[in-house]
């Protein structure tokens, strides 16, 4: 049987063909899986042609007409403090960084300058499925004598120039918290305690500010063990190896800082009902953790690319209504894990850290693929980060990539922002201060079962997200309906309280692919007083601000 194979990033210069794995994994009836650090290429049509058609209706009791649904808000009743870290992205070592660094290895303030605007405050490294091969001493030191690490995705060797020191320099800049992966495919216990010891005992020391790097506190165990890195058969480990290192690296880490909070990585075997782990043969998560508890803090979990439809030829409305359920996928397989984890740390909900994440329409499949960095893709991610929101226990969150790397970068190399960069710098300023209760009353759709999504009878049109700081409420909307708009009444407020802001986010082509800076409209409308209900765009997210008067 074949198995699912990590897509990897095109080589530059060149594609690869995905026609083969396509069929392979139609006939067997697989899921590709899919990681961090790479994407798939080019594809053919012809692959697509010899599977199942997809749904005729993927939609059912969508409004032909405009809609109407109605908020109802918390306030001056807040609860936990919001958690900043589920904006966070991944860095990749290669490619300078994918263009964070100039050609002279410094960190490049145009970048700088468009990651702090997108609020970042996590990042990741030294990028997914590249971790697995990347030895940390040969980014170190002068550029000129830095030692070459290994592209798995292009099968090549580069000069280590986004290294450790330059990382963290980056952090320091934007003020992001760094999460590091450590090779525990290929690397050794003890160089992994020598990162940590290098980083978080000997330290190091700014270039930019001359004053001491941040302290890593989160280490990752690897990156995903689960899956096999098409070409580099030298990576693959099966859970029953894996689950030794585990431990192994776990020692020697803790005995370099015990204060790191170690992170490990598990996947369940199947999603929607196809195999999303290489080593079928085996239970993933029973396998790792047979021998009892390891001494790690929290769940590492890749469950959120939606709704990769690889297993059917979907039309674009398929593929967007399977990413519009793609949270409700992400919290089903979210309380599946919880439920296989309980056995092992009974009464203890483990936190998690969703390392990767973002929409994934296809894979390999051409045109199709390019819907990540669509105004479809943005909506997709402004729903998953809020699911990420009102996850329990979620204590990081980190977006495919920060810049270049395909269609998953969230800034173009020219660092303009592609429309994930534009829904996480207004999340920014959504997610602040401290959770407040926001409910909807809207029209609800059913959708189909697409790829790793599962069918949905009751997915509402409006999805709401609230905060409260002082007296500022801010209220993220995520509307889903694609081609009609939407109003929204505001429920009864409590006296002092009005609606005073409305930003949105959309394009009048949901399923634009253009390589262009800004490709969502970003629009501001300022409430007169009073206002009792707000309009949306079609298939657009919202932030709705609202403020307490001054009491004369």
């Amino acid at each position: 049987m074949s198995t699912p194979v990590h897509p990897h990033r095109p080589a530059r210069g060149g594609v690869r063909l995905w026609l083969a794995l396509l069929v392979a994994a139609a006939v067997a009836g697989l899921l590709f899986a899919c990681g961090g650090g790479g994407g798939g290429g080019g594809g053919s049509s012809d692959a697509a042609d010899r599977l199942p058609p997809g749904p005729t209706e993927p939609v059912q009791g969508l409004p032909a007409g405009p809609t109407e649904a109605t908020l109802t808000l918390a306030l001056d009743a807040p609860g936990e403090p919001v958690n900043p870290a589920i904006l966070g992205s991944n860095v990749q070592w290669v490619d300078r960084g994918d263009g964070l660094l100039d050609a002279q290895g410094r960190l490049r303030e145009d970048m700088l300058q468009a990651v702090r605007a997108m609020g970042v405050r996590s990042l990741r490294y030294p990028g997914g499925a590249l971790a697995d091969a990347y030895r940390w001493e040969r980014g170190m030191g002068p550029l000129a004598s830095r030692g070459l690490n290994r592209h798995v995705h292009s099968h090549t060797e580069q000069r280590t120039l986004m290294g450790t020191q330059e990382f963290l320099e980056l952090c320091e800049a934007v003020g992001a918290a760094p999460l590091i992966t450590v090779n525990i495919a290929t690397g050794t216990p003890e160089e992994a305690a020598a990162w940590v010891r290098q980083v978080n005992v000997t330290g190091l020391t700014s270039r930019r500010t001359g004053q001491p790097l941040p302290a890593v506190r989160d280490w990752e165990l690897g990156n995903e063990p689960h899956l096999k890195i098409d070409g580099e058969p030298t990576l693959w480990t099966r859970p029953e190896v894996f689950a030794q290192r585990v431990r192994a690296f776990a020692q020697a880490m803790r005995a370099a800082d015990p204060d790191i909070r170690l992170i490990l990585p598990l996947s369940l075997n199947t999603r929607n009902g196809f195999p999303v782990t290489a080593y079928q043969d085996v239970d993933f998560i029973d396998t790792v953790l047979a021998g009892g508890a390891p001494d790690v803090d929290a769940i590492s979990l890749h469950n959120a690319y939606a709704p990769f439809g690889m297993e059917a030829r979907h039309s674009e409305q398929a593929l967007y209504w399977g990413g519009m359920a793609g949270a409700r996928a992400f919290a089903a397989d979210v309380a599946e894990v919880r439920r296989r984890l309980a056995p092992t740390w009974p009464g203890r909900s483990m936190p998690l850290a969703i390392t990767e994440h973002g929409p994934l329409f296809t894979l390999g499949r051409g045109d199709s693929d390019a819907l990540i960095r669509s105004p479809a893709g943005a909506v997709v991610l402004a729903d998953l980060l809020r699911v990420f929101a009102q996850t329990p226990d979620v204590v990081a969150a980190h977006h495919w990539s920060l810049s270049g790397n395909w269609h998953f970068g969230a800034l173009r190399d020219d660092a303009t922002a592609r429309p994930a960069a534009q829904v996480m710098a207004l999340f920014a300023q959504a997610w602040q201060g401290r959770q407040m209760g926001a409910s909807v009353t809207a029209p609800q759709v059913a959708t189909a079962s697409v790829g790793g999504s599962a069918p949905v009878a009751d997915l509402p049109l409006l999805e709401a997200l609230g905060s409260q700081d002082g007296d500022v409420a801010r209220v993220w909307l995520v509307h889903k309906h694609p081609s009609q708009p939407m109003r929204v009444s505001v429920g009864a407020l409590p006296a002092g309280w009005r609606a005073v802001r409305l930003h949105t986010l959309h394009a009048d082509d949901l399923f634009d692919r253009r390589e262009v800076p800004a490709l969502l409209r970003a629009e501001i409308t300022e409430l007169a007083a009073p206002t009792e209900s707000v309009a949306l765009p079609p298939a657009s997210i919202g932030l709705l601000v609202l403020q307490r008067e001054a009491t004369p």
